[in-house]
C-alpha cells in the first residue's frame, strides 16, 4: 500500500452507507444467501436476450435478483413489502415465460426451482417484517435462513 491510505475489506454490507436502515441490513443479508440456494441459481443474473430472444414477448419489464439486491443497495426499496413484491415478480416472470412451455424439460425445470422458492422467501420475509415492525432490527436480530 502507499502512503497511509487503509483498504476496507470488500463484503456486501460494507456497500452500504451508514444512512442504510436495519431492514436493508437484513434484506441484502437474506438475498446474498438466496442468490446462493442451487434452486436460486437461475433466477440471480439478467436473461440473456441473445440466447432467449422471444423472452421480451412474455415479460415486458424483466427483473433478476442480482437486480433486486443491487436496488436494495442504492436505497430504491421502501421496505419489506417492496421487496416481497419484487421477489414475487421474479418467480411470476419465470411462471410466465415457461409455464407454456412446461412440456419441455428445462422449462419444467425452471418453473418448479421458481416456485420451490416461494415458501422459504415468504418465511424469510415474514421473519423480516416481524422484526422491522417490532424494532428489533436495530438491534442486530436476524433471522436464520431456511431456504438451503
Amino acid at each position: 500500500m502507499k502512503g497511509n491510505s487503509k483498504r476496507l475489506p470488500r463484503g456486501p454490507l460494507l456497500q452500504l452507507d451508514e444512512q442504510r436502515t436495519g431492514w436493508e441490513y437484513m434484506a441484502d443479508e437474506i438475498l446474498t444467501k438466496v442468490k446462493e440456494w442451487k434452486r436460486a441459481k437461475r433466477f440471480v443474473e439478467p436473461v440473456d436476450m441473445r440466447r432467449v430472444p422471444n423472452y421480451k414477448e412474455y415479460v415486458k419489464k424483466p427483473v433478476c435478483l442480482s437486480e433486486v439486491q443491487a436496488r436494495l443497495r442504492r436505497g430504491e426499496l421502501s421496505g419489506p413489502e417492496e421487496l416481497a413484491s419484487l421477489l414475487e415478480e421474479v418467480i411470476a416472470q419465470a411462471e410466465a415465460f415457461h409455464a407454456p412451455r412446461s412440456n419441455a424439460l428445462r422449462s419444467s425445470e425452471a418453473l418448479r426451482e421458481a416456485r420451490s422458492l416461494r415458501k422459504p422467501l415468504a418465511s424469510e420475509l415474514h421473519a423480516l417484517r416481524s422484526t422491522w415492525e417490532d424494532g428489533r432490527v436495530e438491534e442486530g436480530f436476524a433471522p436464520g435462513l431456511v431456504g438451503e
